[in-house]
């Protein structure tokens, strides 16, 4: 793009490099050149100083072949700057025959395809400078240095956001600054927020002009309306308009105009505003004469006072930004025969609407306050209408064939009681009915719809009747019909809708889906969520092959899924939590790409029945009917699963095989009746979370795998972590909200602060002198999070602070490539009963800074706590990339705990923060930890190293000793191998 530094470059280039050729050229404003003085004085220039005879040339063919014969067996370096047609390079550097080996030709232009045509495979696109350099080249123009004076640092910062690393505005900006005291410096940023810079528009205005008629439609356009919108939606919409959209915006993106990510279309912002000044620059004195209104002020000027004229071709109005509604004239449109897109958001109508332009594309006006369209409007153009939330009673639209119309969006529209006459709508693709709750029924015109790939008619609460037949709809790919409750029935020829992918039936009031649901060979999601009234599927479903989700929770009359449910192999989530089965399905062990199962809610009779998801042989006996093929080791439980929802099902007992389940990460045990978990359960490797909230039975955990972390607030005979002489328990994090037997023989800060090290010693060994884990693994496993009952702050955090907030000093010469992290913790109390969900932010300040924050979450759901409890947590230094990489040494730390509530503005406090404490952890604060909890020996609670063949494991806390008063050599021989520190060998 113009102004990116393209000739700064190749002038630094060609001045670092000339001496090194035979010849060296440098043709700079090649366009300007050849506008002033014609290509052929510019070919007689090049050839200025190795010719005599150069005047003589009398054509462009001439010149290029005496170029050719001069330079032909030279080592030349030929540059030419700003190159904007092909005739440019076909007579100035025709081919690599033109120049003698190890010549170098450079060439720089805003038209990539010149390069492309030209055949220069080696293209580089300039890119913006980056924060940092741009701060650099401001400060030596605005301060003569390359740093801001202090003073005047936000403000320079504000410039720099506002010139998006362009050299240029950087550059204009800052020789314009130079001198000026803070109040000029003031206002002549609030200046930039509405006029653009002359200098910096005069020089991007000119890739504008190189373009032709429809390029510049396209362009002004997308910098008025379309900057961000989807590339796709944009294609559509300017074809509409009779524009050649797609090679349009190729060459806006070729020539540095535009850019694509993400599939949308984005723009420089110096570039968006080059364009809006071009529109505003179209009349000086009346908004109504420019051909794009955007700002709020000039479109409420023209509707407000009716000035619009056939000058405009596109509105967008968003007053919702202003607090207001804007009023509307009845016949603010009516000179308005150009206007191609129409958007309005919270418009007002005093006497009605008289007209709208027939020329529309696009209708968008959100809260449409009238009950009906213009009588005589006809938008035949028209490709996208939508009218959310609008006052809508009858919809006249389709009276007239609209060929263009592919989406219409009407939902939430509380007064339509009719939907439009399709059959005037051929080639409607996108169908919004949502929300409108007096629909009664669908048009029965809806099968003509053979384009029509989404249809929502979701929380339609009085639609009785859908469809007769949706034999016709053979492009329908999304229906939703949730919440439309008083619906009983579901067309009987459903599976002639081939292209479906997903349909949402949720809380409507079906018994049984038709039996054609089993032809739909293509649906891949299917929700019947809180369908009271369903009683069962048909065997048919077994022929939905790509079905990967389905959700029946809340069936309450659903007691049994068919047994065809099994040959559903690409199954991969089920839900039936909350329905009425008893009995977990015979067919559940061949789903073996089923990766989430919840059948949480689901009362079972005996829990011995739901051990043959884990029995391949009981499974293999009970379905022997089930077609021949099936091998008993495509029978080994469910090697998929990786979520688990058994809640509140009643489970008096686990069963022992869970240890089959290697790629389990999230099991859900809560509301259950057992004492005791499964060893087995020291199987799952890959098990992250362990939710056992409200299990008030159970007393004892086994050994878990290495990081998990474990929810178990209210399990109030939990007594564990108390009571866990001889054992091995690698339980590093987790919130035990009530959970008082615990701590009855120890003080909370007894088990956690063992756990820490025993979490920061893994941290060190593993992460610190290891591989680093890939990124996922180290997000979950670099933080460490405890909380327990208790109120006292160890020893150990050397800042301790009464109240909500302590202030860290640092040491002068603090190392930050010894920092590991920060460790905190926090008493609190809950004041009063509350169900409010609230959690306590911690934020962290360096010398003034705001780096970052994280909380902890409290509520009815995640535990409510009722007497002092305290959380323990480490964050690793790697959320804080600031400190570490920052130039600017810190002094200060400030760790601020405060309360905050998730559910509406508390008129009082309900939760208060007693005291907190600190400690920056560097690598010596962990082995010094480490070595003071060996040596406690006589402690209840001890610490256990690796044994040889714990291979798989990271450092544990959990059992005594055995009377040793030092580790013992063999256990320690491990940590040594895992690499170790120096300090760690000195110490061992």
């Amino acid at each position: 793009m113009g102004g990116i530094g393209k000739t700064t470059m190749v002038r630094a280039v060609y001045e670092r490099i000339s001496r090194q050729f035979e010849f060296s050229f440098l043709l700079t404003n090649v366009r300007d050149s050849v506008e002033k003085n014609g290509l052929l004085k510019l070919q007689k220039q090049l050839l200025s100083g190795i010719w005599t005879k150069k005047d003589d040339i009398s054509d462009l063919h001439e010149g290029a072949t005496i170029i050719r014969r001069l330079l032909g067996h030279k080592r030349v370096l030929l540059i030419l700057d700003d190159v904007t047609h092909s005739s440019h390079l076909k007579y100035l550097a025709g081919n690599e025959e033109w120049f003698g080996s190890r010549s170098r030709v450079l060439i720089t232009t805003r038209n990539e395809h010149l390069l492309i045509e030209h055949g220069v495979e080696r293209r580089l696109k300039v890119e913006e400078f980056n924060d940092e350099d741009s701060l650099q080249l401001f400060s030596q123009k605005a301060f003569k240095k390359g740093y801001p004076e202090e003073d005047f640092l936000d403000l320079s910062k504000s410039f720099i956001n506002y010139a998006k690393g362009l050299p240029l505005a950087l550059e204009v900006l800052g020789s314009f600054l130079h001198g000026r005291d803070l109040n000029e410096w003031n206002s002549a940023l609030r200046k930039l927020g509405r006029v653009c810079n002359l200098e910096i528009f005069d020089i991007l205005k000119t890739s504008y002009d190189g373009l032709d008629d429809e390029e510049k439609k396209i362009f002004l356009d997308i910098s008025c309306f379309f900057c961000g919108e989807n590339q796709d939606r944009v294609i559509e919409i300017l074809i509409s308009c009779d524009v050649s959209a797609i090679i349009g915006i190729k060459v806006l993106i070729e020539r540095s105009l535009l850019t694509v990510s993400y599939g949308r279309l984005q723009m420089h912002d110096l570039l968006q505003d080059m364009g809006r000044e071009i529109v505003r620059r179209e009349s000086t004195d009346e908004p109504g004469r420019h051909s794009r209104l955007w700002l709020p002020e000039d479109v409420k000027h023209v509707l407000t006072k009716n000035t619009g004229t056939e000058a405009i071709e596109g509105i967008v109005l968003d007053s919702t930004e202003l607090g207001i509604k804007v009023r509307v004239n009845a016949k603010s449109f009516s000179m308005m025969n150009r206007l191609r897109y129409l958007v309005i958001k919270n418009g007002n109508l005093l006497n009605g609407l008289e007209c709208l332009p027939n020329s529309l594309r696009i209708l968008n006006w959100t809260e449409y306050p009238s009950k009906s369209l213009p009588w005589d409007f006809n938008p035949e153009k028209l490709l996208e209408l939508n009218m959310c939330h609008s006052c809508i009673e009858h919809f006249p639209l389709g009276i007239e064939p609209l060929y263009n119309l592919k989406t219409v969006k009407l939902s939430n529209s509380l007064n339509l009681v009719n939907t439009p006459n399709f059959k005037g709508m051929p080639y409607l693709e996108l169908l919004f009915l949502e929300g409108c709750t007096r629909l009664y029924e669908v048009d029965p015109g809806i099968e003509v719809l053979e384009k029509l790939t989404v249809l929502n008619l979701k929380d339609c609460k009085n639609l009785v009747h859908f469809a007769s037949s949706v034999r016709g709809l053979k492009s329908l790919k999304v229906l939703n019909l949730s919440g439309c409750s008083k619906l009983k029935k579901l067309p009987n020829d459903m599976g002639h809708l081939e292209s479906l992918v997903e349909v949402d039936a949720s809380g409507i009031s079906i018994q049984e889906l038709p039996c054609s649901i089993g032809m739909l060979e293509g649906l891949v999601s299917m929700s019947l969520r809180d369908c009271k009234l369903l009683v069962c599927l048909p065997g048919s479903v077994g022929g939905l092959k790509s079905l990967k989700d389905l959700n029946l929770s809340g069936c309450s009359k659903l007691d049994k899924l068919p047994d065809e449910l099994g040959l559903v192999a690409c199954l991969e989530k089920l839900d039936v939590s909350g329905s009425g089965i008893r009995e977990v399905p015979s067919f559940i062990g061949l789903l073996k790409n089923l990766k989430e199962l919840s059948l949480g809610g689901c009362k079972l009779r005996s829990p011995k029945l739901w051990n043959m998801m884990f029995n391949p042989f009981q499974l293999f006996q009970k379905r022997s009917h089930i077609p021949a093929g099936l091998s008993l080791a495509s029978l080994s439980g469910l090697p998929s699963l990786t979520q688990l929802n058994l809640s509140d099902c009643n489970l008096s007992e686990i069963p022992s095989d869970f240890g089959c389940l290697f790629l389990l990460k999230y099991l859900d045990l809560s509301k259950n009746q057992f004492v005791r978990l499964p060893e087995s359960i020291g199987q799952l490797s890959s098990l992250k979370h362990l939710c056992l909230n409200w299990c008030r039975k159970l007393q004892t955990l086994s050994e878990l795998p290495f990081h998990v972390w474990v929810l178990a607030s209210n399990c109030i005979s939990l007594d564990t972590l108390a009571n866990q002489r001889g054992q091995c328990n690698s339980v590093l994090q987790g919130r035990f909200v009530n959970c008082f037997k615990m701590v009855e023989n120890e003080s909370c800060k007894s088990i956690a602060l063992p756990l820490l090290t025993s979490y920061l010693k893994s941290l060190h060994c593993g992460f610190l002198h290891g591989p680093k884990p890939e990124p996922e693994a180290y997000s979950e496993e670099v933080r460490f999070d405890f909380v327990a009952p208790g109120n006292e702050i160890p020893e150990w955090y050397n800042h301790q602070s009464v109240g909500s907030s302590i202030t860290v000093e640092l040491h002068p010469g603090w190392s930050r490539n010894k920092l590991m992290g920060f460790a905190t913790c926090v008493v609190f109390r809950l004041l009063k009963p509350s169900l409010v969900e609230w959690f306590i932010d911690c934020m962290l300040t360096a010398d003034g800074k705001l780096l970052s924050g994280y909380g902890q979450v409290f509520g009815e759901k995640w535990g409510q706590p009722v007497s002092d409890h305290i959380w323990f947590f480490y964050v690793h230094r790697d959320k804080y990339p600031c400190i570490l990489e920052s130039r600017d040494i810190y002094h200060q730390l400030e760790f601020s705990f405060i309360p905050h509530y998730v559910q509406g503005q508390m008129g009082e406090e309900i939760v208060q923060v007693k005291k907190c404490g600190v400690r920056v952890v560097y690598e010596e604060d962990v082995e010094e930890l480490w070595q003071t909890l060996l040596k406690q020996s006589n402690l209840k609670r001890g610490l256990q190293l690796y044994d040889d063949d714990a291979a798989s494991s990271s450092t544990a806390i959990g059992a005594s000793l055995e009377e040793e008063e030092e580790p013992h050599p063999k256990r320690f021989k491990r940590l040594k191998l895992d690499g170790a520190g120096p300090s760690d060998q000195k110490h061992g």
